[in-house]
C-alpha cells in the first residue's frame, strides 16, 4: 500500500471531500490543543480516540471551552444540544463541516445514532438466530443496565522490586513513572519492530505494579519481562491462577458497586484502583473504561471469589444484573473503535494504524520500540476505519474494501450493532482513503455491499449521556 497520500488518485468529488476534510482536521487538533493545553502533536492525537473517559479524558468544562474556541475559529454557532457531537477529532469535524455546508439555511445537524435508544430494551431478541439473540440479550444488559463478565482468563502479572519501575518503564511504551499509587495506565507492549505485542493496564500498587492483559498474551509477556529484566532487583510473578476478574459494566454498575462495598467508591476515578476488605480478604476494586460505558474490575482472591460472585449476583438482581459472555465485548468496543485485540489486531499492527498514538508516551527517552515507533508516526501505509454497512449488508473477514471501484483495502471484523441496526466492520485500508463520511463498497465486484465510513465513537452511550447531563 502508499506510504504517501498524494499517490491516491481519488477523482472528484470524493478527493475535493477528503482534501477538505483534511484542512479542517488539522484546524480541530490544533484548536484543541491550545484550548486544553495538551502536551502532545497533531500527529499525537487520534482520529476517533475518544474525548471523553478513555483517551484524552475530557469533562463536561472542556467541552464548553472547546466548543466556544470552534464556534470563534469557524464562524460558526454550537448549541448546548450540540455538545454530545464532542466524542471524538472525527465527530467534530463532521459536525463543523456540516455547520458549514449549511449556514444560512437555519438547519440543524441530523443527530443519528448520536445516543442508545431509549427503546433498545423494549425491542424484541433477534428471531432465527439463537447465538445472535443472546448477544442482544447481554448487549442490552451491558448497555442500558448493568452486566457481569468473567474476565478471570486474563492475564494478571505482578512486578515488584526495587527495579520494577525500570523493568515496566522500558517494556510498557507509556510512562509509568508518572503513575501515582492506586493508579493505573492504558497502555502497549511493543515489539522492537513497533507492531504491537499486547494492549495492557499497568496498576501502580503500594509494593510494585500489577500488569494485566487479556489471557492470549499472557505467555508472550512474562517472556518479554524475563527477556529485558537484566540485573535489575525485579520478581516478576504470574498471579493469574489464584485470582479471579468480574466486570460490572454498563450505566446501573456504579450504583451496585456502591451498594456492595461503600459510598466513597463514588470518589474512584477512570483509572483508579482501591483496595477494600471483604470477608477476610483483600479485594481490588478498580474503574476501567473500554466501551463507553461504567466498567468496575472486581480482582478477587480465588479462596473467596466463589462467596463474592454469588453476593454480587444476589445485590445485582435489584439493579437488573446478566451474566454476559464476553464475546459482545467485541461489538461493545468495535461502536467506540476500542480496540479489541482479540479481533481487530493483527500480527503486523502498528499503534498509529489503529489511533491508538495516545498510548504511546514518545517523550520517553527509551522503551521497547520506540524508534520504530517514531518512525510510524509519518511512514505508516494503511489506517482502520469502521465502516457501517447498508441495511442487509455483510462483510467477512478479509473481504475486499473499494473505493470508487479501486481496491483500498480489506475487512479485519465485522460485528452487529443493535444499537445502529446495521452491520460494522473495522477494516484497513489506505492512509489515503482513510477518512470518515466516504462511500466504500465491501466484498466481491458484482456482489458488493455499499457501506459507509463513520467517525468513532459510533454514539454516545447512556452512561456518557447521564454524566455530562446532556
Amino acid at each position: 500500500m502508499s506510504s504517501n497520500n498524494a499517490t491516491l488518485e481519488i477523482p472528484i468529488p470524493t478527493s475535493e471531500a477528503i482534501a477538505r476534510r483534511v484542512e479542517v482536521t488539522s484546524m480541530v487538533k490544533s484548536r484543541l490543543i491550545d484550548v486544553l493545553q495538551l502536551d502532545l502533536t497533531e500527529d499525537q492525537i487520534g482520529m476517533d480516540s475518544p474525548l471523553f473517559g478513555a483517551g484524552l479524558g475530557l469533562d463536561s468544562v472542556d467541552a464548553v471551552g472547546l466548543a466556544a474556541a470552534i464556534e470563534e475559529h469557524f464562524g460558526i454557532q454550537v448549541l448546548d444540544s450540540d455538545i454530545q457531537v464532542f466524542r471524538s477529532i472525527n465527530t467534530i469535524v463532521d459536525f463543523v463541516l456540516l455547520r458549514q455546508d449549511e449556514a444560512g439555511r437555519g438547519e440543524t445537524p441530523a443527530a443519528e445514532g448520536l445516543t442508545v435508544s431509549e427503546t433498545l430494551g423494549e425491542r424484541g431478541a433477534p428471531e432465527g438466530d439463537p447465538a445472535l439473540a443472546r448477544e442482544f440479550e447481554d448487549y442490552v444488559a451491558l448497555r442500558t443496565r448493568v452486566g457481569l463478565i468473567d474476565r478471570s482468563a486474563d492475564a494478571k502479572i505482578r512486578v515488584s522490586g526495587g527495579g520494577a519501575q525500570d523493568l515496566l518503564g522500558f517494556v510498557v511504551a507509556g510512562d509509568v513513572s508518572e503513575v501515582p499509587v492506586g493508579g493505573m495506565l492504558h497502555s502497549l507492549v511493543l515489539h522492537e519492530d513497533g507492531t504491537i505485542l499486547a494492549i495492557v493496564w499497568v496498576a501502580r500498587e503500594d509494593a510494585g505494579y500489577l500488569l494485566l492483559a487479556g489471557e492470549t498474551w499472557r505467555e508472550e509477556l512474562l517472556a518479554c519481562l524475563e527477556r529485558h529484566r537484566g540485573d535489575l532487583a525485579v520478581e516478576i510473578s504470574d498471579i493469574t491462577p489464584e485470582h479471579r476478574i468480574f466486570s460490572l459494566t454498563g450505566p446501573r454498575a456504579q450504583e451496585l458497586v456502591v451498594d456492595l462495598f461503600s459510598e466513597d467508591l463514588l470518589r474512584v476515578g477512570y483509572a483508579e484502583v482501591v483496595t477494600r476488605r471483604w470477608r477476610e480478604a483483600d479485594i481490588q476494586v478498580g474503574r476501567f473504561g473500554e466501551t463507553g460505558e461504567l466498567d468496575y474490575r472486581l480482582i478477587s482472591p480465588v479462596a473467596v471469589a466463589g462467596e463474592l460472585l454469588d453476593e454480587v449476583l444476589d445485590g445485582g438482581s435489584l439493579h437488573g444484573l446478566r451474566r454476559c459472555e464476553p464475546a459482545v465485548l467485541k461489538t461493545l468496543m468495535m461502536e467506540m473503535k476500542s480496540i479489541h485485540q482479540e479481533s481487530a489486531v493483527p500480527p503486523d499492527a502498528r499503534p498509529v494504524e489503529l489511533d491508538l498514538q495516545w498510548m504511546v508516551q514518545l517523550s520517553k527517552e527509551s522503551f521497547l520500540g520506540r524508534e520504530a515507533a517514531l518512525a510510524d508516526l509519518v511512514g505508516f501505509e494503511r489506517r482502520a476505519i469502521v465502516l457501517v454497512l447498508a441495511e442487509g449488508g455483510r462483510a467477512a473477514p478479509e473481504a475486499a474494501v473499494r473505493l470508487e471501484g479501486r481496491p483500498v483495502g480489506c475487512v479485519q471484523a465485522e460485528a452487529f450493532s443493535f444499537t445502529l441496526e446495521r452491520r460494522i466492520c473495522l477494516a484497513w485500508v489506505e492512509r489515503g482513503a482513510a477518512w470518515s463520511n466516504l462511500p466504500f463498497e465491501v466484498g466481491p465486484q458484482g456482489a458488493a455491499v455499499e457501506a459507509k465510513s463513520r467517525s468513532a465513537p459510533l454514539f454516545l452511550t447512556r452512561t456518557v449521556v447521564e454524566s455530562l447531563n446532556l
